[in-house]
């Protein structure tokens, strides 16, 4: 499959799971969006895990593209981690999604600064 062809079944993915409902987690819904939005002004870390099918990573995209959520950052990015993941792919999803560019690094570092650069001093 080609990139194209991969980014466009991963969009209507993402699309499909935006749209489901999720019963019973409106009120961790809620949390999780406080803690986005009124949480610490430092650097922090919010985990969602749990057994698989749970809908954990549509409860991520409900989060992420929440309307309060999105006026309240400056740069939102989304990835997702699963058990064979690459530190660069990371770093160039992140990169992606926070400038809109698909710019190429030799090496994790040059991408992990970049980001840093990329990210810093915003919200």
């Amino acid at each position: 499959m080609d990139t194209a062809a991969a980014q466009m079944s991963s969009q209507l993915a993402k699309t499909a799971r935006m749209n489901e409902e999720i019963v019973g987690f409106e009120d961790v819904r809620e949390e999780l969006r406080d803690k986005l939005i009124k949480g610490c002004r430092q650097l922090d870390v919010i985990s969602i895990v749990g057994m698989p099918g749970l809908g954990k990573t549509t409860l991520a995209y409900k989060l992420f593209s929440d309307e309060s959520v999105i006026s309240h950052f400056d740069i939102r990015a989304q990835c997702c981690v699963s058990q064979v993941y690459k530190h660069m792919d990371l770093l160039l999803t992140n990169l992606h999604d926070a400038t809109g560019v698909r710019d190429k690094f030799s090496t994790e570092t040059d991408a992990a600064e970049e980001l840093r650069r990329t990210l810093r001093a915003k919200r």
